[in-house]
């Protein structure tokens, strides 16, 4: 893991987004969430939205996770640390998208029983580029920068390659799988973080 990718224990949400070589992770506030589920730009303040999205941002995916998070916001800093983030094409790349929101990626809280879920999802025209990978692995940083953490665990469908192929290389391991509902069962991946 080169350092672009590493979060350091002083790394706090709601400073500066979480950076990577080609990529900005930054947390979705409540609000934040509801411009992106209105379409609209942040709040009614009249501020712009601070970055263009991306053909294909909101995917179906960012929508059912905003909605999650302006139902249940975020009350603490750990809830935002343990929360969802816009991936965001770093402005300086020589990219037709640079600047844009791409996708979204984030864990679905905080630990329990030293453990947290890592969900994301691209637009299409960001895959097949080593986001995923790169995004995923900045927050794996984050969750082992935790000495509460001790397991990152995700889940995808069977039918999704890609998807397996980005935790493959994240070194997570196929640990299972989640028949919980019948209509679209998951494989389950978990990487251990070794103390």
């Amino acid at each position: 893991m080169s350092d672009e990718h590493r979060v350091s224990d002083e790394h706090r949400v709601g400073e500066d987004p979480i950076r990577t070589e080609r990529l900005e992770l930054r947390p979705i506030t409540a609000q934040l969430a509801e411009s992106i589920l209105t379409g609209a730009d942040p709040g009614s303040t009249g501020e712009p939205r601070p970055v263009e999205w991306a053909p294909g941002y909101p995917t179906d995916g960012d929508l059912v996770v905003c909605r999650i998070r302006v139902a249940d916001p975020p009350t603490d800093e750990d809830a935002l640390r343990f929360g969802l983030y816009q991936v965001v094409l770093r402005a300086d790349l020589r990219h037709d998208w640079a600047g844009h929101v791409v996708g979204g990626i984030g864990f679905f809280g905080p630990p329990v029983d030293g453990a947290v879920e890592l969900g994301y999802g691209l637009a299409p025209l960001a895959r097949g580029q080593g986001l995923a990978v790169e995004a995923a692995t900045a927050l794996v940083a984050l969750a082992r920068s935790d000495r509460r953490v001790l397991a990152v665990h995700a889940r995808t469908s069977p039918d999704n390659g890609a998807s397996q192929g980005v935790l493959a290389r994240l070194g997570m391991q196929p640990v299972g799988r989640d028949d919980s509902d019948p209509g679209e069962p998951l494989l389950c991946y978990r990487l251990d973080l070794h103390r």
